[in-house]
């Protein structure tokens, strides 16, 4: 082959030339193809450089293949300058014949931008992949435009067929669709003004919508994103993701591509490889305000996957767990009372209001058992529409046994919530499963459950107070403070309670019953308050019973009042009553294995107990708790308790547990590592046979009022660990033989209000690791022997008091963290 023929390659930098500025003439002139033709200007401009370069090497020899390239490459230019000259003289509103041109514009944008890189003579030419990508994002953005015009204004489009018109799918899929608003969403405003707030922030980039299954979140997440001034803030930049509990992360993150970046989308190896170059690209655009709504994220691994970051760019996400850190988390609430009624009234009566027609006392009770849940709400109102009061009545009565109303109640509203439940994992399904023996919306004791857990279920302790947080997260109970840290769920100021809404107690029901015979169930429980025993437990009362929880939910029980009942493999029992004198029940006898006793009086004055003999029998209890009780003499009958681990007392009389504390000095559990005394009124010293117990690991006595003194023997206790003193406001000194207690690792005097000091040989407890003093304003100076707490990592105080601790840790204790807590005064002992 002879030498590069130099005429050619003039010829072709000639064309390219013409073509330029042909492309240059066509922006001033054409409408819709103009910004595609600033991208093919800018392709131009780089390869003409190039081909020039080509002409000045003429000693080159060069193959015949190259030869070929070129010329080829002078065809496209040849072809370019006619598609140009044409595509400047259509009409603004010729939009079919701007989006033919567009795309062959867009095919001489490909030809030339893939050109050079494929000619290794090129040698000088730069990577092009990264100018190509961002030329491909100018015109498929235009391609929308055109698409979305297309669709918008069909008048001005005027085509023999629609063969004509073939609008590609793939533009179509770049337009965002939001759901429609369900039909009559109520109090939705405040919740939508509250989720902005906490989105609107430069600095957030992500908000998370949390509420239990049925709650409204999606609806929420809907009306956010058709909420006018949002929709004036993001025009077409709101994109609706529905994720699931089972997404293909790869195809959303592909379909995000699409409708944010809306330019060619390269292909995704993988997950991660998707996140990377989607994050990439954004970092690439031009800023834009974008909404992005993740509706129904089960799992954090798949969040993680899917939440992005770049200026403008926000993120909702609605789930039923908590995926994301607290202050990016906003908690829905259920309907108020108003609202509730509202939405129950438009499904059952097509209107805002009761019907005239229908007992306004029946709407009420079924409102109720509704607490406020919209899918329950409009679930129940519409299997109710147009019955008569007959069926209102017998709803009422299947509501209060946790029974389905209707096939519709059974599929739209347990099994929805029924999803929430199949992804645990069995330990934590089991533990859900047990959520049903408390009463619903009422305040219940975390250890009580926690005790359950541990000693019938046979789990560590970490162990179940991970799935005590792992349901709390997961919205299936409700704990009334937070849960704590590692140090705080040992020693912490929050005395922990959980309630559990009714709908989610009659799906743990509901799963419990499982369609097995009474007696073969394995935990066997009163839905309800009933007066007495069910009948149909009586029924059964010949045949041994096979649960290992048992729990019962009565009034007033006299002795004759029980039925014979036989509970050989019984483990766990749950006593709650409403009433002033109550007899146990005589089938506690045949609990031989019983390990948890729970009695709760939930009646406003204490209880007396009767029928106390049968505790005697209980030679396996490891936990007993009381709840509002005249405190019996318990030393009577714990003869047979070696192995009691855990007591606790709540809402009794103090006096009377000093009586028998103080009478009974052959008291003796040789194994009782825990002791809680809470809420106890009249308790003034602590008694002093408390101090005989060496075993004692855990000593808690917390809302005790009156309490103004210790035992002088505490440092007796040589196993204690634990010593939670929390809100005892007439406590004003700890004994000096406090700081025997070699062992002690938390201490909590929190909310001590009148105690003036600790003592001077503070700095003796060598293994305190934390130490919780906040709201001690009376305590004004900290011993000088505290800098010799080498053990202590924490503690929690005042602001005043705060400063002392912080020269401490930078003189003698350098790993301490001096936390300063706000004051924070309050009286929700009082509903407690």
């Amino acid at each position: 082959m002879k030498m590069v023929d130099l005429v050619t390659q003039s010829i072709v930098g000639s064309v390219a030339n013409e073509l330029l500025s042909l492309v240059r003439d066509a922006i001033k002139k054409s409408y819709n193809c103009k910004n595609y033709c600033k991208r093919l200007e800018k392709a131009l401009e780089e390869i003409i450089p190039l081909l020039e370069e080509v002409i000045t090497t003429g000693s080159e020899e060069i193959s015949q293949l190259r030869q070929k390239q070129l010329g080829d490459l002078h065809k496209k230019l040849k072809d370019g300058t006619e598609l140009v000259n044409n595509c400047s003289k259509v009409k603004r509103y010729n939009l079919y014949k701007s989006y033919k041109f567009a795309n062959k514009i867009l095919a001489l944008e490909k030809y030339i931008i893939n050109f050079h890189p494929k000619q290794g003579w090129l040698h000088t030419l730069c990577d092009m992949q990264h100018l190509s990508v961002s030329m491909k994002e100018g015109f498929e953005k235009i391609q929308v435009e055109i698409a979305t015009r297309e669709l918008q204004q069909p008048q001005l489009m005027i085509i023999d067929s629609m063969s004509q018109l073939q609008i590609d799918e793939e533009i179509r899929s770049h337009i965002p669709q939001i759901p429609e608003l369900p039909k009559f969403p109520v109090g939705l405003q405040i919740s939508i003004d509250e989720l902005w707030k906490r989105l609107s922030p430069k600095d957030v980039s992500h908000v998370a919508v949390k509420g239990m299954g049925g709650s409204g979140k999606t609806t929420l997440a809907i009306a956010l994103c058709t909420d006018p001034k949002i929709k004036d803030l993001y025009k077409d930049r709101i994109v609706f993701e529905t994720v699931s509990q089972s997404p293909n992360l790869k195809v959303t993150i592909e379909r995000l591509w699409d409708k944010i970046v809306r330019g060619h989308r390269p292909d995704f190896h993988n997950v991660e490889d998707a996140h990377m170059q989607f994050q990439q690209r954004l970092n690439q655009m031009k800023s834009r305000p974008t909404l992005v709504v993740l509706d129904d994220v089960w799992k954090k691994h798949h969040l993680e996957k899917l939440l992005f970051k770049a200026e403008g760019y926000k993120t909702v996400i609605t789930t039923r767990d908590s995926l994301v850190e607290a202050n990016c988390q906003y908690d829905l609430q259920l309907l108020r009372d108003a609202d509730a009624l509202s939405l129950f009234c438009f499904w059952t009566f097509g209107q805002h209001t009761v019907s005239e027609t229908v007992d306004q006392n029946l709407v009420s009770q079924v409102i109720e058992e509704c607490k406020g849940l919209p899918l329950a709400l409009k679930v129940i109102g519409s299997s109710l529409c147009d019955k008569p009061p007959a069926v209102w009545r017998d709803a009422i009565n299947r509501l209060s046994q946790a029974e389905p109303i209707s096939d519709y109640h059974k599929d739209g509203l347990l099994s929805c919530l029924k999803t929430s439940i199949d992804i645990l994992e069995r330990e934590v399904h089991e533990c859900f499963l047990d959520l049903g023996i408390f009463p619903e919306d009422r305040k219940n004791s975390v250890a009580a459950l926690l005790d359950l857990w541990v000693y019938v279920h046979e789990l560590d302790w970490e162990a179940a107070y991970r799935n005590l947080t792992e349901l709390n997260s997961r919205n299936l109970l409700s704990l009334v403070n937070s849960p704590m840290d590692h140090f705080g769920n040992m020693c912490g100021s929050s005395f922990e309670l959980f309630i559990q809404h009714d709908v989610l107690r009659d799906l743990a029901l509901n799963l419990t019953r499982n369609e097995e015979p009474i007696n073969m169930r394995r935990r066997l429980i009163m839905p309800r308050r009933e007066n007495f025993v069910p009948r149909i437990w009586k029924r059964y009362a010949d045949s041994p019973f096979n649960a290992e929880i048992v729990s019962l939910h009565t009034g007033m029980m006299n002795k004759e009042d029980w039925c014979h009942m036989n509970f050989p493999r019984t483990e766990a029992l749950v006593l709650n009553f409403s009433a002033s004198e109550y007899c146990l029940p005589p089938f506690l006898q045949t609990m031989h294995k019983l390990k948890v006793l729970v009695i709760v009086n939930y009646n406003s004055k204490r209880a007396t107990l009767e029928g106390l003999s049968v505790l005697s029998s209980l030679s396996q209890l490891k936990s007993l708790r009381l709840e509002r009780m005249i405190v019996p003499p318990l030393h009577n009958y714990c003869q047979s308790w070696e192995k009691l681990e855990k007591l606790s007392l709540s809402l009794c009389d103090g006096s009377e547990i000093m009586k028998w504390m103080q009478t009974s000095l052959c008291f003796n559990l040789p194994n009782l590592v825990e002791l809680t005394i809470d809420h106890c009124s009249n308790l003034e010293e602590l008694p002093a046979c408390i101090c005989n117990m060496t075993s004692l690991q855990k000593l808690s006595v917390t809302n005790c009022h009156d309490l103004y003194k210790l035992s002088d023997d505490l440092g007796k206790l040589s196993s204690l660990q634990m010593l939670r003193l929390y809100a005892c406001p007439c406590l004003e000194e700890l004994p000096y033989s406090i700081c025997k207690l070699k062992h002690l690792k938390f201490l909590d005097i929190s909310l001590c209000e009148y105690m003036q000091q600790l003592p001077d040989e503070f700095g003796q407890l060598s293994s305190l690791k934390v130490l919780d003093m906040r709201e001690c304003s009376h305590v004004k100076k900290i011993p000088k022997s505290a800098n010799g707490l080498k053990s202590l990592v924490r503690v929690i105080c005042d602001e005043k008091i705060g400063r002392q601790w912080t020269a401490i840790k930078a003189s003698s204790i350098p790993r301490l963290h001096v936390e300063v807590a706000e004051e924070h005064f309050h009286l929700d002992w009082l509903e407690d």
